[in-house]
């Protein structure tokens, strides 16, 4: 019985040792897959830490970006709604004194007589208003 075992301990033996030599090879096989993966994984982890590195910094330069849009949005804004404002008396009134002088200094400038009292009409505005007073005065209340 033990030789019957042993025969068949033998065969296993052997079978054993040559799995095992095989599967030793295939494990080794393996295990350098496993660093081949391993190191592929590692550079790609570099990568990806690159990417993101880079993703941020881009993600920063547009976040700036969008900060100086929003101050410049904000200002147009403030000089639309500036813009959009009805203009007040005063300026209203301004604009009208500004046309009125400008239509009494012509009719100073036309009334002037001889050379001297047109070069100071045109030179001086208040010699045009004082000469276009002078005229109202003699024609209407005198």
């Amino acid at each position: 019985m033990s030789e019957n075992r042993y025969e068949l301990r033998g065969t296993s033996i052997y079978d054993t040792y040559y799995g095992m030599t095989y599967g030793l090879d295939e494990v080794t096989g393996l295990l350098q897959q496993i660093d081949n993966d391993y190191k592929s994984l590692q550079i790609s982890e570099d990568k990806l830490y690159k990417s993101c590195d880079l993703m941020e910094n881009q993600i920063s330069v547009d976040y700036h970006r969008i900060k100086h849009l929003e101050e410049n949005v904000k200002i147009l804004e403030a000089e639309l709604k500036f813009m959009k404002q009805k203009p007040s008396i005063r300026e209203k009134g301004s604009t009208l004194a500004m046309y009125v002088s400008a239509i009494i200094w012509i009719f100073g400038i036309v009334v002037a007589k001889g050379f001297w009292s047109t070069f100071f009409a045109v030179i001086v505005p208040f010699w045009s208003f004082y000469l276009v007073a002078e005229e109202i005065f003699l024609r209407y209340l005198s």
